[in-house]
């Protein structure tokens, strides 16, 4: 056994070690009742489990997305009322463990550097805001374990051009967009990659333009038949209940809404904002407008009325919203956090008790890893050079990194919004240290001429 391999068979093995002793070490020391969108999650949960309704009540019936929820039941079902809490964290971080296991393993056989592929297990492994997620019942830590599931099946995808992973890799990226609207876009865009990747793997010059279409549409319809797998019931339960075109949820005007509340941005406020049906709104602020709409039967003709609100706020905000984007940009990069859905500390996760040594503590929190402004620079220049030097599988990794974290720009500041992407981001960082000093060493590299050109010198 080379000193190469067992170099490789002891960072995965710290890897799988401090994956499960990180995360069990935390949940054994944080004691958090559910709360605010956390608790709905449960509601809806227990509502399938016991009823099979997948929505919080007769009022609500398509509010929230099937996902998280259907976790949460499924994990009723394992554990029991009782232990319900604990099945659904050990079943998120199994589905992230083998997520991370299976990216990490494309990302070996994509880039031929075993090492690449290891450290991104490494980074899951010691990421802070992965292990502060995984003990709360929310999308964040659903997101992550299908953002890396998703990420190894379309490397998969484009590395082998079977069907099967790009079939799968539109289940579970479905699943993810679902979980969270924000990654719908990166998603299909995704899809998209995934096909032409394969349809171009053989060279375009060597082949002719039907042959490329017929490898791109097979490979795209099995992407899209996966998609619809999961899509399709879901469209047709709420069709079914509310008589609505319902895609994923109804709560995407009021996110929409939640920091202006229709009020104006610009250097000039207005009283009034005129909606394009003609109603007139004075009463600005999320809860005014809910109290307008509240009257109405269903949530989804409450989003509908939400939705004029936020496009006759667009129309009159539109000219501030390139200067908004830039400063929540500024947020996702710079800031770390909860947003308010904690009550204990992001930061500091580890504490001292009588089983864990103070100076333990401060080590375990001290080699946990986080967001940086650095690390977030870092990671657009891993953007560029991933896809650069992977070619179809970095414009993969590219797109599920940075359009999520462009999607939710538009909409709102939290920053817990793209707490999911921080451990791949801190992967691309990584990437991006390693690709430049590789440049740079074969830069400096003396040039050895060849022993027959010096002596063919001397001949002449």
């Amino acid at each position: 056994m080379t000193a190469r391999r067992i170099v490789c068979l002891a960072s995965l093995a710290v890897a799988v070690v401090a994956f499960w002793s990180l995360r069990t070490l935390y949940w054994s020391q944080v004691h958090e009742a559910p709360f605010s969108d956390l608790l709905d999650y449960v509601l809806v949960g227990r509502n399938i489990h016991t009823n099979f309704f997948w929505g919080r009540s007769a009022d609500y019936p398509t509010y929230y997305a099937p996902i998280t929820p259907a976790f949460i039941a499924a994990s009723l079902e394992l554990g029991g009322e009782r232990h319900f809490e604990l099945a659904f964290r050990l079943f998120v971080q199994t589905v992230a463990f083998a997520g991370a296991l299976l990216l990490g393993r494309e990302i070996a056989k994509t880039t031929r550097q075993p090492l690449l592929g290891i450290a991104l297990v490494l980074v899951v492994a010691f990421c802070r805001p992965s292990i502060f997620w995984s003990y709360k019942l929310g999308t964040e830590a659903v997101s992550e374990a299908l953002l890396l599931l998703t990420a190894a099946l379309a490397l998969c995808a484009v590395r082998t051009g079977r069907w099967l992973p790009a079939l799968l890799s539109g289940v579970v990226g479905l699943a993810l967009a679902l979980n969270r609207p924000q990654f719908f876009p990166a998603v299909f865009l995704m899809g998209f990659v995934l096909a032409a990747s394969h349809a171009l793997s053989a060279g375009w010059r060597s082949q002719d333009y039907r042959t490329i279409i017929a490898r791109f549409s097979r490979q795209f319809a099995c992407f899209g038949i996966g998609t619809l797998l999961v899509w399709t019931p879901w469209v047709a339960r709420n069709y079914a209940v509310t008589h609505d075109l319902v895609l994923i949820g109804t709560s995407s005007a009021e996110s929409f809404l939640w920091e202006s509340g229709g009020a104006s941005i610009g250097k000039t406020p207005y009283q009034s904002l005129t909606l394009s049906d003609g109603s007139v709104i004075t009463e600005f602020g999320l809860p005014a407008l809910r109290r307008r709409v509240a009257h109405l039967r269903t949530d989804a003709e409450r989003n509908k009325e939400m939705q004029l609100v936020a496009n006759a706020w667009l129309r009159e905000n539109w000219r501030e919203m390139p200067a908004l984007i830039a400063r929540r940009l500024a947020v996702f990069a710079t800031t770390t956090g909860a947003s308010g859905l904690t009550t204990v500390p992001r930061e500091r996760l580890f504490v001292p008790t009588s089983r864990l040594p103070a100076g333990l503590a401060h080590a375990l929190n001290s080699v946990l890893l986080d967001k940086s402004a650095a690390t977030s620079a870092l990671a657009i220049v891993g953007v560029i050079m991933a896809v650069l030097v992977l070619r179809g599988a970095g414009l993969i990794l590219a797109i599920l990194a940075v359009a999520p974290v462009l999607m939710a720009s538009l909409v709102i500041s939290i920053e817990r919004a793209v707490e999911s992407l921080i451990s791949l981001q801190l992967w691309l960082a990584l990437f991006a240290v390693v690709s430049l000093v590789t440049v740079s060493l074969k830069a400096m590299r003396p040039k050895i001429r060849p022993p027959h050109a010096e002596s063919t010198q001397k001949a002449s």
